[in-house]
């Protein structure tokens, strides 16, 4: 797989998302920030980062945003992590990313017990969706699992101690 430069985050605005967005700026990234409307790049970032106004309903739209992207972080909020989250699935297969990062965040959903709870209903079924286009297409992907816990409340030192696990996972 070539080296990933060029990343486009969905959700950079929100609780998770800024910090995230930091992360990736701080790395030396070339970052493209999909927003649903112009001048929504969080404040001290505009001159950092590329900004992108896409709708998540409309496929086309996401697909041009994500031309020349490698890779694709998503920190999207509950209510977008559905269907929204699927189409930008799609759009990455179809302009050729590498890498997938879903926002599924919160649990590990590969635990049976998690999986049957309501609230991770959408979250599921992203991952499940996404599982099933990484066997047919070169798309590979990294699920990112944290202890449940009260992030908004807790030091990003105590977020890295609290039990994180990353699953990297490509279907060949």
């Amino acid at each position: 797989m070539p080296a990933i430069k060029n990343v486009a985050h969905a959700g950079a605005v929100g609780a998770l998302g800024e910090p995230v967005l930091t992360e990736l700026v701080n790395a030396g990234f070339n970052v493209t920030v999909l927003t649903r409307a112009a001048g929504k790049v969080p404040a001290g970032f505009a001159d950092k980062v590329k900004e992108a106004v896409v709708d998540y309903n409309n496929p086309a739209s996401l697909k041009s945003a994500l031309a020349g992207i490698d890779a694709v972080v998503s920190t999207l909020g509950a209510p977008a992590v559905g269907d929204a989250q699927r189409n930008l699935v799609d759009a990455s297969v179809e302009a050729g990313v590498q890498r997938f990062i879903p926002s599924n965040f919160g649990c590990d959903q590969e635990n049976a017990l998690a999986r049957q709870l309501p609230v991770f209903a959408e979250k599921v079924k992203t991952e499940d969706y996404l599982v099933e286009k990484a066997k047919n297409t070169p798309l590979s992907y990294t699920f990112v699992y944290n202890k449940t816990s009260c992030w908004r409340w807790t030091s990003s030192d105590e977020r890295l101690n609290d039990g994180t696990v990353l699953h990297d996972r490509r279907l060949t």
